[in-house]
């Protein structure tokens, strides 16, 4: 984007529109473990949203999984198109599957897995 793209422009650079649970199935089959049964309910999402927000606040980056915010856009359907990252700078599409691998892969071998 520094190379190619217009300043001031934002790149969506995900090329999926695949909800959590189809990112957890997939994830989980990297991982040799079932995906989650069900969905959590919104209310259980929302308190543990408000529960963790000393955690949040005492380390950003360690929790942001258990944002309020970022737990209420889990339950959102968003659609979104990367095809001004595609057009303007080149992004290939990579499948899906393929990028979920290669994700885990790089946290795994940063040890933020276990």
């Amino acid at each position: 984007a520094m190379e190619r793209g217009a300043p001031g422009r934002r790149y969506f650079l995900g090329a999926h529109n695949a909800s959590y649970r189809e990112v957890m199935a997939l994830a989980a089959a990297w991982s040799g473990r079932r995906p989650p049964a069900f969905a959590a309910p919104a209310a259980l999402l929302w308190a543990a949203g408000r529960l963790a927000r000393p955690l949040v606040r005492r380390s950003p980056a360690r929790f942001a999984g258990l944002d309020e915010y970022v737990l209420a856009g889990m339950r959102e359907a968003r659609h979104r198109t990367d095809a001004r990252a595609r057009r303007e700078l080149g992004v290939p599409v990579t499948p899906l599957a393929e990028s979920v691998d290669r994700a885990l892969k790089w946290f795994s071998e940063r040890g933020y897995l276990r």
